[in-house]
């Protein structure tokens, strides 16, 4: 049996809060995750009021959609046996509602560097990386001073989710150098926390590394004279996705070798 309120319900506040995921953003709601509502001020039982502008169940809501969700006190009711009485009062909740928040991500174990300076029979070079020494030929007796030719393995790049649920759109991302396009992909979704990463092979990979029998350093003869450039990964970078102003802010970044 219901009581019949004397007067409607009044709500002066509405807050909302992520039912099962607190690590979520506070600031703004993500499509497809649970929340909680709660109306704040003078009234008996009150659930949300039908229609909704979202999925909703009880006095929880489950976004569908990126945009701005407001509720007001008149969205809420009472359900009572031969009619439902809506709530009054100033309280009013405006927030965003976002597909996700995605940014950048660059191995830069995977750029190309050279070393300090070093000497070996009487050139003066820099040196290279154990990685890439490690798979140039040995000098023996007969051959004291030995260069090979050893390809480098591609720059790892790629994208990362920052929140803990999942991303269903797809969206592009790009790998540049200043204004020009090296790469471009397609990620299709994104479970929560994940990354997904592409390899990127550039058009000119070899080193020519020296040994010199008896000398330690292993040394770049320059002979392929390439430099790595910075580079920059930009995410969603058809703007597809509706992040917010916060999550938009980190969809680009620079990473230098």
């Amino acid at each position: 049996m219901y009581f019949v309120p004397r007067v409607r319900p009044r709500i002066d506040q509405i807050s909302i809060a992520p039912l099962r995921k607190p690590s979520l953003p506070q600031d703004r709601l993500v499509v497809g995750q649970v929340y909680e509502v709660k109306a704040h001020g003078d009234h008996p039982i009150v659930i949300l009021a039908p229609p909704k502008p979202i999925d909703s169940g009880g006095n929880t809501i489950t976004p569908d959609k990126a945009g701005t969700l407001r509720l007001t006190a008149q969205d809420f009711l009472i359900e009572l046996t031969n009619c439902n009485l809506r709530a009054e009062g100033i309280g009013v909740l405006e927030t965003a509602v976002v597909d996700g928040d995605v940014e950048p991500y660059l191995d830069t174990s995977t750029l190309f560097r050279t070393g300090a300076n070093g000497s070996c029979g009487g050139q003066r070079l820099p040196t290279l990386d154990a990685s890439i020494c490690s798979r140039a030929n040995e000098p023996t007796s007969a051959d004291s001073t030995v260069t090979t030719d050893v390809a480098l393995a591609g720059v790892t790049w790629g994208v990362l989710n920052r929140l803990d649920a999942p991303l269903a759109k797809s969206f592009r991302i790009q790998l540049k150098k200043g204004a020009t396009v090296h790469a471009t992909e397609t990620v299709n979704g994104l479970a929560a926390k994940a990354q997904k990463t592409f390899v990127y092979r550039r058009p000119e990979n070899r080193r020519r590394a020296l040994k010199v029998r008896n000398c330690p350093a292993c040394l770049d003869t320059l002979f392929y004279n390439w430099i790595e450039p910075t580079y920059t990964v930009e995410v969603d970078a058809d703007k597809t996705l509706k992040e917010g102003n916060a999550g938009e802010a980190n969809n680009r970044k620079d990473y230098l070798p």
